[in-house]
């Protein structure tokens, strides 16, 4: 139910063990068959059965630039215009949308840091209101 609700689906598990380097979740599969494109981690299992499936990326788990990026570039088209902040990506540039109008360009790598300051000042305004 979760699942058809959401743009992308993200599995970021960590290296700790070889259990987990080299594991397949379950919930990989249950995105997959609800359709969602998946952002998972560059371990090799999982990175090999996404890029030879071609339904999404894999990224450095501790690079939340690489992972805002990813993202941005998996959603849906026309998802981030419609929200009261969006924000799309891809091709090295980043684009804030507010209520479907654009209101900034920036480049991908500065994608977390854009998307935090403008909840910081949504949040600011809506809290005063």
């Amino acid at each position: 139910e979760y699942i058809e609700g959401a743009d992308v689906g993200v599995i970021l598990t960590d290296a700790s063990c070889e259990n987990h380097r080299l594991s397949l979740p379950n919930k990989l599969f249950q995105y997959l068959a609800g359709g969602l494109p998946v952002v998972v981690s560059d371990l090799p299992e999982m990175a090999a059965l996404v890029g030879r499936l071609g339904v999404g990326t894999s990224v450095d788990r501790d690079s939340p630039s690489a992972i805002a990026a990813a993202i941005a570039r998996l959603a849906r088209p026309g998802e981030a215009r419609e929200a009261d902040i969006g924000v799309a990506g891809g091709t090295g540039v980043g684009i804030l949308f507010k209520k479907g109008k654009v209101v900034k360009k920036f480049p991908e790598d500065r994608l977390v840091e854009v998307v935090l300051e403008a909840v910081d000042e949504f949040d600011a305004q809506t809290s005063s209101r």
